[in-house]
């Protein structure tokens, strides 16, 4: 070998390892770069301030779905929604106020420990509640593509953070985190793209079995998010089924955070022993 050669090789191999030395951790958590501030927060706080925003706060909201296929109308619905955590644990209900075969349907959902729930549902033509129990699996809101699950409380120990990286998207920057949940459900990995400025999540890509055709993708346009004192959220979802025409707008109305709703307005009894459960959105 030459010694022109040999002295080739040697600056090659000095510049992978400098290269190796001064790269991030895949993580970000490990080695903070300070050429990217966004690379500087650790993909656990990240994840941690993003759900924080969505789910942190106690909520009611009147929510309408529409979801299309090719473009057309094939299902609607007009719930009322009302979210609460009590002793830790996260209580959603869910009452179907549109005048078709839904009417006066109530589902309510309690979390029994990470990704397991007992599920209520009042059953208006047969005056009762019928009881269900354990894990989330995959549980849409009937007729969509919605889950239950995007409704209701994530925490980080919810997911594993197996990459995270910085990238563009509608021309801002944002944190990109790829997520594996620990609970059952049908898919194993999610990217997730994170607002740097106000953790809003703003696109949701659920995988499945290594493949990059998503399953399905949950958008909030930036442009329709309600900023509240210590949070912003979404007014809008755009939820888009993989390798379909079938997609649902979840239209978020009337929102209050952290309202002043009962602790028993979230039981079985409750469903089925009154009539008319009252209006809990805002004003």
């Amino acid at each position: 070998m030459t010694r022109r050669r040999t002295r080739l090789l040697a600056a090659c191999v000095a510049a992978l390892v400098l290269a190796s030395s001064t790269s991030a951790d895949p993580l970000g958590d490990a080695v903070p770069s300070a050429e990217d501030p966004m690379i500087a927060v650790s993909a656990h706080e990240v994840l941690e301030r993003a759900l924080e925003n969505l789910y942190g706060s106690d909520i009611a909201q009147d929510v309408d779905l529409v979801t299309t296929k090719n473009g057309r109308e094939v299902r609607r619905h007009q719930v009322t929604l009302l979210r609460k955590k009590i002793d830790g644990r996260s209580h959603t209900l869910f009452d179907y106020r549109l005048n078709n075969e839904f009417y006066g349907l109530r589902s309510l959902r309690i979390e029994r420990r990470e990704g397991v729930y007992d599920r209520f549902l009042y059953l208006p033509e047969f005056k009762r509640v019928r009881r269900f129990s354990g894990s989330q699996r995959a549980d849409l809101v009937l007729g969509t593509n919605l889950h239950f699950e995007d409704l209701e409380v994530r925490t980080p120990a919810s997911f594993a953070i197996v990459g995270r990286s910085v990238t563009e998207f509608e021309g801002e920057r944002m944190h990109l985190l790829e997520v594996e949940p620990r609970h059952e459900i049908d898919y194993d990995r999610a990217d997730v793209l994170i607002d740097p400025e106000t953790y809003a999540i703003r696109r949701i890509r659920y995988l499945r079995d290594g493949r990059e055709a998503p399953l399905r993708i949950l958008t909030a346009p930036a442009d329709e998010m309600v900023p509240f004192t210590d949070r912003i959220l979404p007014s809008h979802w755009i939820i888009e089924e993989g390798g379909t025409d079938l997609r649902t707008d979840v239209y978020f109305r009337r929102i209050r955070t952290d309202p002043d709703v009962k602790d028993g307005l979230f039981s079985a009894r409750t469903l089925e022993a009154t009539p008319d459960l009252p209006a809990f959105g805002a004003p």
